[in-house]
């Protein structure tokens, strides 16, 4: 029988591996309703991929393995190696997986880099198992929020603990990040642990400003709120400076990505996003600074 796996140069008879791209994201709006019986929380927050991206490659293997140019990141708790265990066990498949990440996204700045390694583990193991895309977003839901929306990425309004997903129209625009290089243990567990009862509200907030971008409206971005806000002021010394070298820099707003420390602003005229990227470089020290264009469904794929 002659070679037809999609995954093998049948000329050849080499393995081709398959890439994935890891898609970072940012909270366009986030709010936490409350607390919910089984210790999680609510929320309603609509999520953006951006290309700014880590890279996984994926081999074929008998065994799951991973290799990580982060050594620190390097270890058999890596959300990666977690996906690919999982969705193994799920399908109850024999095969393995070698798979190598490329870190660039900065690691617990609420741009969701972890799980963004993750849901590009799930597509890129799907592909070589030969498994539905649907699977891979089953096992999704048991890594995290940020792992399901991840799969597809794009545009889209969470709801429950995020992992409640609805489409939305993605603007043509560009997000200038800054990620200090501040890195608190347990940061998120901490900033849910920091919020008051005021903190918490009714999600409407977030559901208006979806109506708002399904209509191409990305000036109401600038009223849009984060829950974590207040708290980050307390959790990462210097993330108030870091928000005035945005308004110094010609932002025409500033909010925080998930429970932080990143910051970011999105601008439709790449011109302006750029000079405000240029300018926040001459004003922010120990941070990393990102001009990244917003992304739509489905451009993970290499």
């Amino acid at each position: 029988m002659g070679c037809v796996d999609a995954r093998v140069d049948c000329a050849r008879h080499r393995v081709i591996p398959v890439r994935e791209r890891a898609e970072a994201k940012i909270n366009l709006s986030l709010e936490v309703i409350g607390l919910r019986a089984d210790g999680y929380h609510d929320i309603v927050t609509i999520f953006q991929t951006v290309d700014l991206a880590d890279s996984i490659k994926a081999t074929p293997a008998e065994s799951i393995s991973l290799a990580v140019d982060d050594a620190e990141l390097d270890t058999p708790s890596n959300l990666a190696t977690r996906a690919a265990k999982a969705l193994r066990s799920a399908t109850r498949t024999s095969a393995g997986v070698r798979l190598a990440l490329a870190k660039r996204i900065p690691t617990a700045a609420g741009l969701g880099g972890g799980s963004a390694d993750a849901a590009a583990t799930l597509r890129a193991c799907a592909r070589l198992w030969a498994v539905p895309l649907s699977r891979a977003r089953d096992v999704a839901s048991d890594l995290g929020a940020d792992v399901t929306f991840l799969i597809d990425g794009g545009t889209a309004l969470g709801a429950g603990r995020g992992e409640r997903l609805t489409p939305i129209v993605t603007p043509t625009a560009y997000a200038v990040i800054v990620s200090p290089a501040i890195r608190i243990e347990s940061k998120t567990a901490r900033a849910y642990g920091s919020l008051r009862r005021d903190d918490f509200t009714s999600g409407e907030r977030t559901h208006a400003l979806a109506r708002e971008l399904d209509v191409g409206n990305l000036t109401a971005l600038a009223d849009a709120p984060n829950a974590f806000r207040r708290v980050a002021s307390d959790i990462f010394p210097g993330i108030d400076d870091v928000q005035r070298a945005f308004a110094a820099s010609g932002a025409p707003w500033t909010r925080l990505s998930g429970a932080g420390p990143s910051l970011f602003t999105v601008i439709a005229d790449p011109e302006h996003a750029a000079a405000v990227g240029r300018r926040l470089t001459g004003r922010v020290r120990n941070a990393t600074i990102f001009v990244a264009r917003v992304t739509d469904r489905g451009t993970g794929v290499e």
